[in-house]
């Protein structure tokens, strides 16, 4: 987890200045960010001049790479405010798999916001067992998430299901010190 903490630690180590929060936007680019699209989000990565215009011509918007207003990503990023109003304006009427699309036509980063729902249908995780179904005695089959570690002289295994609700309530009681007339004024 600290890893992710790379550009702001280092800010910090070499300014002295704690920096504030980003939300789904990078640091020092733009645009690379979240955006909203008609039926979703869509994670763009524009890093660098040639990107940005490649990212102009899939959506094309020449007039923004040709904007002096976002000649550079300096500039990007002194005018982010107009220029995140520009994309929301023209990304907006996109679908999220048309923009997608075109950017990725134009070998521009990018990928869609999945849902937790879209995420677990993914085939990839299928495919590596990350979805599985065990049994539990009260509620029958019950989906859950496999093990991520994948050793194949050693297969992980999910060998029981989770406790019913309640099943070890006199265990962890006892444990407390709790005898029978105090577990059931609880």
């Amino acid at each position: 987890m600290t890893s992710a903490l790379a550009l702001p630690a280092n800010i910090y180590f070499h300014t002295g200045e704690t920096p504030g929060r980003e939300g789904n936007q990078h640091h020092s680019l733009t645009p690379y960010e979240t955006i909203h699209v008609k039926d979703g989000l869509v994670v763009i990565a524009v890093g660098n001049e040639r990107l940005w215009a490649q990212f102009c011509q899939a959506i094309n918007a020449n007039d923004l790479k040709d904007d002096p207003r976002y000649r550079n990503n300096t500039d990007r990023m002194t005018n982010r405010p107009a220029l995140a109003q520009e994309l929301s304006d023209r990304l907006s009427q996109y679908n999220r798999d048309e923009l997608i699309g075109q950017l990725r036509e134009h070998a521009v980063p990018c990928a869609q916001v999945r849902t937790v729902a879209e995420a677990l249908e993914e085939p990839h995780l299928k495919a590596r067992e990350m979805v599985v179904d065990i049994s539990q005695a009260q509620l029958g089959k019950i989906r859950t998430l496999g093990n991520p570690i994948k050793l194949s002289a050693a297969p992980a295994l999910i060998q029981k299901p989770p406790p019913a609700l309640g099943e070890h309530n006199d265990e962890i009681l006892k444990e407390l010190g709790l005898d029978e007339s105090q577990e059931t004024e609880n």
